[in-house]
């Protein structure tokens, strides 16, 4: 095991264990696990988010147990650190912004349960104001279910944002009718359906247009773009007789990053994309795409 100084802030909230055992002889560490162990201890080490058996302390290390994302920190009053961490490489642990994905049905109703309680409280503040206490709260779980699934709030507005992008790409794969009689009127109609989506979101505006978004969120929103994009591709060849254009997915992430620059910034002038942004983020891209793509393209003629 592997033993470090930290910083004493970083101690959470404390938890009294009552099954198994740790002994501390200088700053050598020993744990012997007990097979039996009561509900309320496993209660407990769930909440950790880190260890897979259950544990107690004996002797004179007198420890208390708090959460710090993977990591289990224990107080030791005889070991050689005021302060350590003790880390098992056994240990399952995940990334410390991911989310734990639920496998079965009950856990499956309580994840959405707590992202529709994200996106209430984002849509109502700013994120900078949500934590998983009041996450726990308003969705009406206790605060370990949330720890269960997000070891921090960071990880909770990841999966929201999956989840957003989820709608976004099934909103995508919709056809459109009756069909676009022009290319330019089909990138009209999916710039308004995507607009209409967000501003009907206020907590997909928060974390696509807002500013101070986490690096993970951005790549979510990046690799959900990427998708679009490539849809978007395929919808110009599914409803137009296009001619051969080259990286024309590349193209479409181009208009795609352009319109999302446009978009942030009416929404950091007025809260939501307004119409007349709307407006804007079309004409550019047109103008756009006008560099690459003919003027007229005829529509596909429909089968039969």
């Amino acid at each position: 095991m592997e033993i470090r100084k930290v910083n004493k802030r970083k101690l959470a909230s404390q938890f009294a264990l009552g099954v198994g055992e740790l002994h501390a002889t200088g700053k050598k560490f020993s744990i012997k696990r007990r097979s039996r162990h009561s509900q309320p201890a496993r209660d407990a080490i769930n909440t950790q988010g880190a260890l897979k058996g259950c544990f107690s302390f004996a002797g004179n290390a007198a420890p208390c147990l708090a959460r710090c994302d993977q990591l289990v920190i224990f107080k030791l009053k005889n070991a050689g650190l005021r302060h350590g961490i003790i880390m098992n490489s056994s240990f399952n642990s995940r990334p410390l912004s991911g989310a734990r994905k639920p496998v079965r049905k009950h856990a499956q109703e309580r994840f959405d349960a707590l992202l529709d309680a994200t996106e209430s409280l984002l849509g109502d503040s700013g994120n900078e104001d949500v934590s998983l206490a009041q996450i726990a709260e308003l969705a009406g779980v206790p605060l370990a279910s949330v720890y269960h699934f997000f070891p921090n709030r960071n990880a909770a507005f990841v999966a929201l944002a999956q989840r957003f992008h989820a709608e976004l790409r099934a909103r995508a794969q919709q056809r459109q009718e009756p069909p676009p009689t022009s290319w330019q009127a089909h990138l009209a109609h999916t710039q308004r359906r995507a607009t209409t989506y967000l501003n009907d979101r206020p907590a997909a505006l928060r974390l696509f247009m807002g500013a101070g978004v986490s690096v993970q969120v951005r790549n979510i929103d990046m690799e959900g773009n990427a998708q679009i994009s490539r849809r978007r591709a395929e919808e110009f060849s599914l409803y137009f007789d296009m001619p051969r254009i080259p990286e024309l997915e590349n193209r479409m992430a181009t208009v795609l990053a352009m319109s999302d620059g446009i978009w942030a910034l009416s929404y950091s002038i007025h809260g939501k994309v307004t119409e007349a942004y709307v407006e804007e983020s079309i004409r550019a891209s047109v103008c756009y795409l006008r560099c690459f793509l003919p003027e007229m393209i005829a529509p596909r003629l429909p089968p039969g």
